[in-house]
Order: structure tokens, then sequence, then C-alpha cells
């Protein structure tokens, strides 16, 4: 539910109008497959049925993402002072989902009801102030975002209409802001009545997040963000809003008004194009080489107030643990990125594997990004083993499971028992239909992050693998494959991200299983 209304004055039409919307777990909208029934619940000093209409339903029709619920103000002969009425989403049912979840951080609005006769010791009934985490020390400004109100973290209004009013925060301590730091709710803490505090708890501290001091003579109001806060759009810039209640008296006559301040995401992560490291493995040597880096280097527009959230690697996530992050990857390489300095240096060291094969092992990290205030980005960092010059090890002979680096002057392949791969390091293209002398294979693996194609027909496949008749490619998605059409191939199944083919010539049946990334073709 969208919370974008201050006041509204008795007999205005349409009156409130708070958007309801629905989203997937990312703040992306989805629409219902069937119609979804919103419930809401009413609070507040106004009475539904004499100071406003509040209906008890809406519906989310077949085929959209939102609908809205109006509150219309009823006018009434009545001086009264600003009531206020907030609105709860109770349930929601339907839509033809598994589940439907109601966002607890945005299940209600709220919206005064001003009398249309009274007169004012406020400037507006509707009083607002914008800031933004632009405005932080670690504030990403405008250059890559969407354009906004204000880059500023600081902002001074005066709500003051009288020269004899006074003004006080009638907000109560310990009261909830409906804003979230860390996932936790963000409090006010009422040090007095002219001055409030956005406070959060976190473990055993006590974090300041936002700060309001009102003038109680003047009614200037200065409000400062102190950090950034958690936003519902990931990877998007959206603001938020929170609300509190000021009131003003001359003596005679005593009012009050909502402040609405919306606080402003900054500009949503940025990300430098992922780049393969090379480590440099010579041949003749020992040692086990090692290239060192910086992966704040990879960030792009906000690289001051993004952090690295975690690494994944090979569908396993890793985090800072006593200060680093350390993954051994599946040949027995060892990448460190080091926190203890804001740079995030990494270092990784070459398996003794790759110092003895020389065979171009690729690992690749997929590093998540964090703003601490919702916007996240996930980047590539390839690390690739090898100097380009060396040849390969000979092609085994002996049985077992082995990988056999391919080698274009080197196409004697005999993988023997066991399972055996021919991996290929370098972009390519491989017609197999001029290969007589390659059997034994397994799997064939492109992936390489570079641009390969391989030309494979039936009897190809029945002279390069064992008895079983069954091969496995495994490549990017800039990888491709053609199949002759003439063969018939048939695609039975896809699971475990390979999509799996099968043909039957001479009573043999010969499966090809291709990962899904990669482009099948039938020519």
């Amino acid at each position: 539910m969208v919370d974008n209304v201050g006041s509204i004055v008795e007999g205005d039409q349409p009156g409130a109008i708070f958007p309801v919307k629905l989203t997937d777990g990312y703040g992306n909208p989805i629409n219902a497959k069937e119609d979804v029934v919103v419930e809401f619940t009413y609070t507040g000093t106004a009475t539904n049925g004499s100071d406003y209409n509040g209906v008890e339903t809406i519906t989310i029709l077949k085929g959209q993402s939102e609908a809205s619920l109006s509150i219309s103000a009823l006018t009434d002969d009545n001086g009264e002072p600003i009531e206020n009425v907030k609105a709860h989403i109770a349930t929601a049912t339907g839509g033809g989902f598994e589940e439907i979840e109601i966002n607890q951080e945005h299940d209600s609005g709220n919206v005064n009801i001003i009398d249309e006769g009274s007169s004012s010791l406020f400037k507006s009934n509707e009083l607002r102030v914008s800031i933004s985490e632009e405005g932080l020390a670690n504030g990403n400004p405008d250059s890559e975002g969407a354009q906004d109100s204000t880059d500023d973290a600081v902002a001074t209004i005066n709500i003051s209409n009288s020269t004899n009013a006074t003004f006080a925060f009638v907000t109560i301590d310990g009261e909830e802001s409906g804003l979230f730091k860390y996932g936790e709710q963000i409090v006010w803490s009422k040090d007095s009545d002219q001055h409030l505090i956005g406070v959060v708890q976190v473990g055993n501290e006590e974090k300041q997040i936002i700060d309001l001091v009102l003038d109680s003579q003047t009614g200037n109001i200065t409000t400062t963000l102190l950090e950034s806060i958690d936003h519902p759009i990931a990877n998007a810039e959206d603001a938020v809003t929170t609300s509190v209640m000021i009131q003003a008296t001359d003596g005679t006559v005593t009012e009050e008004r909502m402040l609405d301040i919306t606080i402003e995401d900054d500009a949503p992560l940025s990300y430098k194009e992922g780049q393969i490291v090379t480590v440099v493995d010579h041949l003749g040597t020992d040692t086990q080489e090692v290239v060192s880096g910086s992966l704040r280097n990879f960030m792009g527009g906000d690289a001051e107030g993004g952090d690295i959230d975690h690494i994944l690697y090979n569908g396993q996530t890793y985090i800072v643990q006593n200060g680093s992050i350390n993954i051994t990857t599946d040949h027995g390489g060892v990448l460190n990125v080091d926190f203890s300095t804001s740079e995030r240096n990494f270092t990784y060291t070459m398996s003794s594997d790759d110092v003895a094969r020389h065979d171009g092992n690729v690992d690749k990290f997929e590093v998540l990004y964090d703003d601490g205030d919702g916007d996240t980005v996930t980047g590539e960092f390839v690390m690739k083993i090898g100097d380009g010059t060396v040849s390969p090890l000979p092609n085994p002979t002996t049985d077992g499971d082995d990988v056999i680096t391919w080698d274009e002057n080197n196409t004697d392949i005999d993988g023997r028992d066991g399972y055996d791969i021919i991996k290929v390091e370098q972009g390519t293209s491989i017609d197999f239909s001029n290969l007589e002398n390659v059997k034994n294979i397994e799997e064939i693996d492109i992936s390489n992050v570079q641009d390969d194609h391989l030309s494979i027909t039936l009897d190809n496949i029945m002279g390069i693998t064992d008895n079983d008749n069954i091969l496995k490619i495994t490549g990017d998605d800039v990888d491709s494959v053609t199949l002759e059409s003439s063969a018939n191939w048939q695609q039975v199944s896809q699971a475990d991200g390979y999509r799996q083919f099968t043909c039957v010539k001479d009573g043999q049946t010969v499966t090809l299983e291709v990962q899904d990334i990669v482009t099948v073709d039938f020519q």
C-alpha cells in the first residue's frame, strides 16, 4: 500500500486515494491470475460513517496488478479539530497464487481530515519536507539514477502562519515510524516536545538514523538524515515517507497537522563490466603463482557507499568471516578477499594442480554488492589459469577420469576408461565430421567465457563416446552446437540445467545432453 496522502478537507472529492499493489519479492509488479480481494480495518480519531467513508474491501481484478482505496471526508456543521484516520490491510485472498504475503512495512495509509471552516495556525494543511541519501557522506548523487527533488540530507521548513502560536511534537515516545534499517523498525525517541530522534536497535547498540528539531516560537523544523535506511525496491531509486504529528496553539485555538517526511534513495549501484584476470603459469617452475588486485575497482557509481555482501561460487555462498572471504576452488586454487581495508583487496593463489597441468582452468565468481539501503548488484569476476603459450600435457593414455585440453594440432584422443572430458580453453569452432580419432569421451566442456561453436553429427557422437552412446556438452550463453536435422533428434527432457536429446540408429539409442544456456541449431 502506497502511503502518499497527507491531508484532505471535508467534502473534497475524490478524497484520499491510496494505491494497493501486487509485487513479487523484488518489488516488481505482477498481475493477478484471479481476482484478489483486499480487506481493510480503520483506526484513528475520526469516525467511519460520520467523518469519512471507509470501504471494507477492494478488488484487484484478474490480469491487473493494482487497485485503489478511496477514503472520502464527509461534510458536517460541527467545528472540529483536525482528525486522523489510518487504513490497514487486514487480509488479501485469491489471485491464483500459492500464497499472498502482506508487506508489513507498507500495510497502511494515513490521512488527516481538516474541517473546511477552520482557520489555521499553520501555513498549509499539507506539511511536507524531502531529504535524500545523496547528501550523506557515502551517498551517490544523481549522475546515474533518476532525477529527484533534492540532493541534501538536511532540510529546514517553516510551518507557522501566526505570530502568537507555539508548536510542539505530539508524536509519542517509542512510536513506530514505518521506516526500517537493517530490517528493524525505526522508532521515535522523544527527547522533548521540540526534538524527535528516529532510532533503531542493532544488537546492544542504539543507532540514530534521523533527527527532527522544532523551534516552538518560529515554527522552523530542521530535518537531518544521519544514515541511510532500507528501501523496498531493490536496484531502483525509490522514496519512502514517514509522518509525525505537530500541534499548534495560540491560547485559544489548538490545531494539529501531520508533517510528511520523504526520504529519497540515492542512485542505484552500478557495476563495471566484469573482466578476466589471468594467473600467469610458467612452465618448468614449481612455484604457485599469485595474482592480486582490488575488487573495489569493479564498482561503479556507488563504490564508496556499497560493499561486498557475499560471493557465489559453484552455487555456494561465501560470506565475510573473521575479516575475509576465503574460497577454495574445485581444482585447488584459493581466492582470498581482505576486508581489513576499504579497497577489498584480493589475492588468488594457483593450485599445485594448475602448475603441473597448464590446462587453462577457469573460475567464475559472482560478486554481490549491497549499498546498505536495499540496492544490490551482481557482477562476474573470472580467473583464468595459463599463459596462453604453453602446450598442454600429452593426451592421457591411462585409464581413469581425465581432463584433456583441446589442441587442434593433436586430435588423436583416446579417453579410455573413466569419465573423460575434452576441455576447450579458447574460443574456437570445431567440426567433428573431420575428426576420426577422438574416442571414449563422456563430455566436451567449452565454458571458457568465449564464443565457441561445435558441429557434430549422430555418427560423430557414436564414434566419440563409449558403448553407452551418451555425450554431454557444457558451455556458456555465447556458445552454440549444430546438429543435422535429418537425424530426427527429439528433446525428451530438461533437468539439472541440461536439455536431453535422443535419436535411434541401427537399434541403438544415442543421447546428447546440452547445457540450457548453450544454443542448439538444426541444419
